[in-house]
């Protein structure tokens, strides 16, 4: 379970450089969105440090923005799903919940008495 823009790329390594380790080739990657959106712009260029074995520069575009938002949009497109906290969202994360939901799986687990029970459900649902 990887919470935030900070992990955004174990979902891509999951998918790429650790596909064929024992340990992670049937892994499943759950990528949790919280409200937490900042407006500085990392410096350097990150696509290169992101590279690792069997990744190329089309899979990381989303990093080449170099902020909150690249990192939240890589995070979901290789995530088995996205979790989206139970939290009051800026319009530019609304937006990219609003495009990721149309082509994959969005779920939100509400923060209340159910929530324990509602990870268990996915999670159940993600092993299967």
């Amino acid at each position: 379970h990887c919470n935030d823009w900070m992990t955004s790329l174990i979902p891509l390594y999951l998918k790429t450089t650790y596909k064929k380790d024992p340990v992670f080739k049937d892994a499943k990657s759950v990528f949790t969105v919280y409200n937490n959106e900042f407006l500085d712009k990392f410096e350097g260029n990150l696509v290169d440090k992101a590279k690792m074995l069997d990744i190329d520069d089309q899979m990381l575009t989303s990093l080449k923005s170099a902020d909150f938002s690249g990192f939240v949009k890589l995070g979901m497109e290789y995530a088995d799903t996205v979790v989206r906290s139970d939290e009051d969202f800026s319009d530019n994360l609304n937006g990219l919940f609003k495009e990721y939901a149309t082509h994959s799986r969005l779920s939100q687990v509400a923060g209340d008495e159910n929530l324990l029970s509602s990870y268990q459900a996915l999670y159940n649902e993600l092993a299967n």
